[in-house]
Parts: C-alpha cells; sequence; structure tokens
C-alpha cells in the first residue's frame, strides 16, 4: 500500500509539472487569503490598494474570470460526442450552494454516487459562493454570486473526467449542456418532498437504494431534482443525514465506488502544490514531501461560540469522521455541564491541549517514515499563530509551515486555496482533524479511500 501510495504521488508530480504554464509568470503570496476551512473560516481577505487625501487610488482589483477552465469544460468531448444526446441524466438542482466548500462537496459527491449507481450521468454545478465570505465585491467579478467552475478544483468522473475502461455509464456533464439536450419539454421534474417522503430519516443504505429504484424505473431520459414549493431541506442527502451515524451504513460501498477513488484534486490545485513543495521537502531524505509530516486543522476566530451550538443540540461528529473504527470517538455526557466543557476542549481546543494532541498523535505513528514537518491549516493570524511555532520550535520539531506561508500566482489560485490545504493532508503522514467540521471529514474520507491507516487519524 506504501508502495501505491508513493506511485500514485510521482505521477501527480508529473501531471501537475505539465499543469505549471497555467501559472503567471510571476508569483506572489496572498497576503491574508484564509483557506476555506468550511462555511466559518471561509472568510478571504484580499488587501486593496489603500487611497490617502493627496494620493487617492482607484482599486483595480479584479476577480477570476476562469476563462481558461470555463472553456475546458465547455469543450469536453461529451459536449460534442452526438451519443450524449441519447444517454441518460440527472440533475439535482436542489444541491446546496452559497455555503462552506467542503459541506457542498459532501453533498455533491453523494449525489454524483446516486447518479452513478442509478446508471444516469450525473450534472455537475458550479460551486457558488457565499456573498458574505468572499473578498470580492460585485463589480470586481462576471457572475453574482461568484461561482467556481468545479474543474478549478477537482478531477475524476464527478467534474466530467472518463470512467474506467468498459464503464458505459455516460460521462458527466455541465448544468448548461443538460439545458442544451434536454429541453424542458422532455425534462421530467422530480419534487424533492414526494420523493423524501418516508424516507428522509431512515437508515442511509435504505434511503439510498429507494433513491436509486425511483431513477432507474423512471422511463424519461432527462430528470431534474426540483425543490417542493414549501421544503426548507430540498437536498435529498441533507445536512441532517451528515449529521447523524445512519450515514454511515453507505460507506462500505460508496468507498469502492468510482465517484470516491478516481476523485481527486484539479489540475491547477496540482500546481500550486509543485510550486509550493519545497516548504514540505522532507530533512531526511524520502520519496514524499508529505508522508513525513503531521496535518492538524485548526479552527480558530469565533468557532468556540459554534462548539456552544453543538453542545447545546448534543451534535455528533460529522460526516466520516463519525466511522466506529477511527481513534478519538466521541460521546456526549448526559450532564450539562460536563457535556459543554468536554465540547469546548474537543471542538475549540486550547493551545495547550493542541501542543498535548500533536505530543500524542506523534508518539502513536507506527509508519516507517519519519515525521518531521507540521502543517498547520488554520484561518488565524498574528501573535498567537507566532506563540504556538515558537513553542513547537520549543518542542523539538525543525520545520513548521501553516496555510498562510504557501504562495499563490494569481487571484484563480488563492480562490482554491481551501483545495490546496486539503491535499496536503491527503498525503500526510499523520492528521489531526477537528470532528466537526466537513473539511476534516472530507480529508477522512480520501485518505481512507487512499489506503491510509485508520490509526494515523486523530481527533481532539
Amino acid at each position: 500500500m506504501q508502495v501505491h501510495r508513493r506511485l500514485t504521488f510521482i505521477i501527480f508530480v508529473v501531471t501537475a509539472t505539465i499543469f505549471t504554464i497555467y501559472r503567471a509568470s510571476k508569483n506572489f503570496a496572498a497576503p491574508a487569503l484564509v483557506s476555506d476551512l468550511d462555511l466559518d473560516d471561509s472568510a478571504s481577505e484580499l488587501v486593496p490598494p489603500v487611497p490617502d487625501e493627496e494620493h487617492p487610488v482607484k482599486s483595480e482589483r479584479r476577480g477570476p474570470t476562469w476563462t481558461a477552465i470555463r472553456e475546458y469544460e465547455a469543450r469536453l468531448p461529451q459536449h460534442r460526442d452526438a451519443a450524449s444526446t441519447s444517454a441518460r441524466y440527472v440533475r439535482f438542482s436542489v444541491q446546496s450552494q452559497r455555503i462552506g466548500w467542503n459541506n457542498f462537496l459532501s453533498e455533491l459527491l453523494m449525489n454524483a454516487y446516486l447518479a452513478y449507481t442509478s446508471g444516469r450521468g450525473y450534472v455537475f454545478p458550479p460551486y457558488k459562493w457565499d456573498v458574505t465570505h468572499t473578498p470580492w465585491k460585485e463589480e470586481e467579478v462576471d457572475d453574482w454570486p461568484p461561482r467556481t467552475p468545479l474543474n478549478a478544483l477537482a478531477s475524476g468522473p464527478v467534474v466530467g473526467g472518463p470512467w474506467e475502461a468498459g464503464d458505459k455509464t455516460p460521462r458527466a456533464i455541465t448544468s448548461e449542456w443538460f439545458d442544451t439536450i434536454c429541453p424542458y419539454s422532455e425534462t421530467v421534474r422530480l419534487e424533492s418532498e414526494p420523493l423524501k417522503k418516508g424516507r428522509s430519516w431512515t437508515d442511509g443504505v435504505d434511503m439510498f437504494n429507494a433513491y436509486v429504484k425511483i431513477l432507474r424505473d423512471e422511463p424519461a431520459r432527462c430528470v431534474d431534482i426540483v425543490m417542493s414549493e414549501d421544503d426548507g431541506t430540498p437536498q435529498l442527502f441533507d445536512m441532517y443525514l451528515f449529521g447523524e451515524t445512519r450515514l454511515l451504513s453507505l460507506w462500505d460501498e460508496y468507498r469502492k465506488s468510482p465517484v470516491s477513488r478516481l476523485h481527486g484534486p484539479s489540475y491547477l490545485v496540482q500546481s500550486v502544490l509543485l510550486h509550493n513543495q519545497y516548504l514540505f521537502e522532507p530533512r531526511y531524505g524520502g520519496a514524499s514531501p508529505y508522508t513525513r509530516q503531521l496535518a492538524i486543522h485548526l479552527r480558530r476566530g469565533d468557532y468556540s461560540d459554534a462548539c456552544y451550538h453543538y453542545a447545546k443540540y448534543q451534535s455528533n461528529f460529522n460526516g466520516w469522521n463519525q466511522l466506529e473504527f477511527l481513534p478519538d470517538r466521541f460521546t456526549p455526557p448526559t450532564d450539562e455541564k460536563a457535556r459543554n466543557e468536554l465540547y469546548l476542549h474537543r471542538c475549540a481546543p486550547s493551545m495547550s491541549e493542541i501542543l498535548e494532541k500533536i505530543r500524542s498523535s506523534h508518539a502513536a505513528w507506527t509508519g516507517t517514515d519519519r515525521i518531521d514537518t507540521i502543517f498547520l491549516m488554520t484561518n488565524e493570524k498574528g501573535p498567537w499563530l507566532e506563540e504556538l511555532k515558537e513553542k513547537l520550535y520549543a518542542a523539538g520539531w525543525t520545520n513548521i509551515i501553516s496555510s498562510r506561508d504557501l504562495t499563490f500566482g494569481n487571484v484563480e489560485e488563492q480562490e482554491i486555496a481551501m483545495a490546496v490545504d486539503m491535499e496536503i493532508a491527503r498525503h500526510s503522514g499523520i492528521f489531526i482533524g477537528n470532528g466537526w467540521s466537513s473539511f476534516s471529514s472530507n480529508i477522512v474520507r480520501s485518505r481512507l479511500i487512499d489506503g491510509h491507516e485508520p490509526n494515523s487519524i486523530h481527533f481532539f
């Protein structure tokens, strides 16, 4: 398995090299861009010119246009293939939008898995940002709310890439192409409320199989899942499912699906990784710059408020963080005071608790690579982060990197910073996550599918 992961990494590096021509000729550090570590962490700060009375400056900031990637998506072969006009497709117009990237991604992958299992081609949307969590103003971008094409963030069949040899499932298409080949008069719209009735709170695999049967049995070539008028949560795989253990019955088949196995980083993400790889080069040799590191997800800011919210409703861990074979499982106490204290310690740990978790996770490491690097994935900045680094150096760590140390060549690369962080953590030797975070859940998913041992994953 170790050889397989290293071979996969070598292939990724070679591929990324090809796409470095996409980068701007001069690279620069994002002055204050923060990775999108779920919705609360996605507030990015791009600093505009500051005018003064004598030298007024008109901001010339411009958000990403995504011209090249949008053209790439439009020119996918299935968008020119006459066979696509007779294939069966399903679009999920109920897909959540204007939320954190990882909540969006969790739902998107389940929708794509449902489409695949039902034998229909998936229709993939762009990612639309919450306007309160984007650095751009309306006049600085082409679309409002801002939207990022999925091929800027990911690769694989979910975003239009090929299936494995011999797989006859139609390749995924854009929503625009769906509108072209599926006229309104020929599209069956299935409303969310009748679809979910009697199924929303059932076990995950039972609910999933019921949806599969509906889509398989529907004779129409084109199906669009749309929101019922009075349905407040029209998603087939909603936030309640991802917050409960009934999701877990889907894991065994989901992880083996090509939807999961073939899902990977975009070429743009790979290019950014390659450019920043020197930061992670192992001090003592080794094939991969990432397998010798410990990556840790630190949510800061006002996240303690969210932790009290989780305590109030006795929320479970998010998504795949709940898998029963993972270390550091969470069982909320029945006593309210003890429960609030435990949620705060495990959801918003203090600096001393962070240092202890790093020490214990490192001590439990059974891998062959020497762990000599720490990667801090955080929305924190300023004195607190510097103090943490100083304490880690004092504890004997020799190479400490944070999300803010990465450099980006242009605004498009800055926009996908959250996906870059995730890919680094995906390949790290040890990962310490936040159990209530969908950011951590998606890293856990990708690590387990890649073959990382469960005991390389820890939670506060």
